[in-house]
Formats: structure tokens, sequence, C-alpha cells
């Protein structure tokens, strides 16, 4: 019987094949692209989250105190030149203007309007049907001028005249006493005796004028053909601003196959990146708010070079300043907080880089029985 002798021999294993330069170079590139694209995706959803959200800007106009402030706001408002004779309302002052202002639109109308008005706006920009409609109601508007409010926006409106002759006195009164007769009415504020009884007889025109008023205002913009509408444009790249994050998964994914051989290199690799990621998001929002006036100032002088808006003074651009600095600050403060989240989980990962030992064995001992 042949005796089976065991021998041991010891095979050395190849040590693990080092990562190439050019694979190390792609890596960088395509780390590189990583960081541009992260970065954008962190600037550009927060921003995109909050320019459709019907909430941020309602809570803008009421940190804001707008709707105390309306009255003053639409006062600036110049409603038609003043040389305009058939303006009646021509000899008002910004004041008279505010008062009346007050008297229609009381904050919690104004509130409601707004509001309601918002919800439509962004709710009209949130979809690309083509009949979706921004509609504002006078309804409720209606009926305060119909009411004792229309009778103090008429008084209003006659005292700020030019005070009254003893002529143009008595003119007035042969209105009052034949008022179906053809009597030219001054136009000029009577005794107070005379306006008291006059209000009950303008009142009449005045509902005539009211009533004419729609109850309800489209404000839906207008294009001459389908392709001027800009929505579906919108659309797209607010689904571009959206998927981006996969883009930047993908470039991970290539980052991790060139270059990840060990829990060492993954966390080299990735605390890198995301460290470069959070400190460049955080740097350009930090620079973005020593820019941002000049640009919002740049935006409402286009808006108000339009021909649709009719609003001039500094108050309400003040106001409409404010309202976009609100928005765009609400995003910056979620972006400086992603930034900072990211920033840290790539510290912490560089940190356990040097911690965890990446080396691996050089040889591993084989036996083999012959």
């Amino acid at each position: 019987m042949i005796s089976k002798r065991e021998n041991r021999v010891e095979v050395p294993r190849q040590s693990q094949p080092s990562t190439s330069c050019i694979a190390q170079i792609f890596a960088v590139t395509a780390g590189f692209a990583f960081v541009i694209v992260t970065v954008i995706s962190l600037v550009a959803i927060p921003i995109e989250a909050k320019v459709f959200d019907a909430s941020v800007y309602k809570r803008a106009l009421t940190s804001n105190n707008v709707y105390e402030q309306m009255p003053a706001l639409l006062s600036a408002h110049t409603i038609t030149d003043s040389d305009d004779p058939g303006n009646d309302a021509r000899f008002l002052t910004t004041e008279d203007k505010e008062a009346i202002f007050a008297e229609l639109l009381p904050p919690e109308q104004i509130q409601i309007l707004l509001e309601d008005s918002i919800d439509q706006t962004v709710a009209y920009y949130n979809s690309t049907d083509p009949d979706a409609r921004i509609r504002i109601s006078t309804a409720d508007l209606k009926a305060r001028l119909e009411g004792e409010s229309g009778k103090l926006v008429m008084s209003q409106i006659i005292s700020s005249w030019p005070s009254c002759t003893e002529v143009e006195n008595i003119m007035w009164r042969e209105v009052l006493t034949s008022p179906d007769t053809e009597t030219y009415q001054p136009e000029c504020c009577p005794s107070s005796d005379i306006l008291d009884a006059a209000i009950p007889m303008l009142g009449q025109d005045f509902d005539a004028m009211v009533a004419a008023i729609p109850d309800v205002i489209d404000v839906t913009p207008q294009y001459t053909s389908p392709s001027e509408d800009p929505r579906p444009t919108l659309m797209l790249l607010r689904w571009g601003i959206k998927l981006s994050p996969l883009i930047s998964l993908f470039l991970l994914v290539v980052v991790m196959i060139l270059v990840v051989r060990s829990r060492k290199s993954f966390f080299g690799w990735f605390g890198t990146l995301f460290l470069g990621v959070g400190m460049m998001t955080f740097l350009l929002a930090s620079l973005s708010g020593l820019t941002i006036e000049v640009m919002l100032k740049t935006i409402m002088n286009a808006i108000l070079s339009a021909e649709s808006v009719t609003m001039t003074g500094e108050e309400p651009v003040i106001a409409l300043l404010n309202l976009f600095r609100y928005v765009l600050q609400t995003a910056g403060i979620q972006i400086v907080v992603l930034a900072g989240l990211l920033g840290l989980v790539g510290l912490a990962m560089i940190v356990a880089a040097f911690v965890v030992d990446g080396s691996t064995p050089k040889t591993d001992t084989l036996y083999r029985e012959y």
C-alpha cells in the first residue's frame, strides 16, 4: 500500500491591481461634473418648489403687512391723467384715494381677494390646460359700492372738487329741484346741506355705473397662438430640474466603478465630492445674497416697463421687491441648510477615510494536497 504524503505548497496570490491612471482621470472628470450638476440641482430645486407654491406668496404678503398697506399702495396708482376734464376723480389727493380704498377694500377683504388670485395664478402655471383661467370676482366690491361705502366714495370725490361760488350753489339747487331737466351741473363742491341732498340723486347714476362692472374679470394671459404659451416649455424645464438628481446619481456610480476598490477609497472619494458640493453651494448662496437686490430691481424695471402694467410710484415697486425677496430668501434658507448637511456628511466621510484601514492582504497561503 502506497502511503500518501501530504505536501503543503504556499502559493502567493497577486496583490490587487491598482487603479489605472486613465481610470482616475475619468473619475476626476466625472466627479467634477457631479459637483457642478449637484450644485445646480441644490439651487434650482428649492427655488422651483418655492416659486410655484402659493402658500409662500401668502406668507410673504402676511409677513410684509401688505394687506394693511394695500390702501396706501393703491393710492400711489394714478387713476387717470389729472388734466382729463372727464375724470371726476382728478382732484383727489393721495390721502383722499387712500381713504377711499380703505373704505372699499378692508384688510380682510383684500386678503380673500389676493389669496384667491394667488391660488388661481399658481394653479394656472402649474398646468398646461388651455382652458385654465384666472378670474377675479368683483361681487364683494360691487356690493360695497352699492351700499353706504359707495355714498362715502361719492362724497369724497365731490368734496375734492373746488368749492362752489354762490352762483354755482344756486345751479346745484336747480339741479336738485329739477332733476329731469337738462340743467348744467357745475363741477364744484357745494355747501354741506346741498351735498347731503345731492348724494341720493347722484347715487342713481353711480349705481348704474357700478352695475356695468362685470361680476368676474378674466385676467388670464392672452396669446395669439398656442405656441406663444410659455407653460409647456416651463413645465419641461421644471421636470428637468426635478430629475437632475438622477444625473448626479449616475455620475456617482461612474466614479464608484472607476476608482472605488475599498472602504477607504469609497469614503475618500465620496467624502471629497460631497464636501465640494456643500462648500460650493454655500459659497454660491452667500454670493447670491449680495447680488439679489440688483437682480430684483432689474426684474422690476422690466415688469414696470411692460404695457400691461399701469402701477406707478415707488411704494408698489418696493412692495413687489419685498415679495420676491421673501420668496428667494425662503428658498435660500433651504439651500444653505442642504449645503451644510451635505458638507458635514462629506467631512465625516473624509475623516472616516483616514480611520478605516484600506489595505488588502498581499498574499494568501493556499494548501494543496497531492
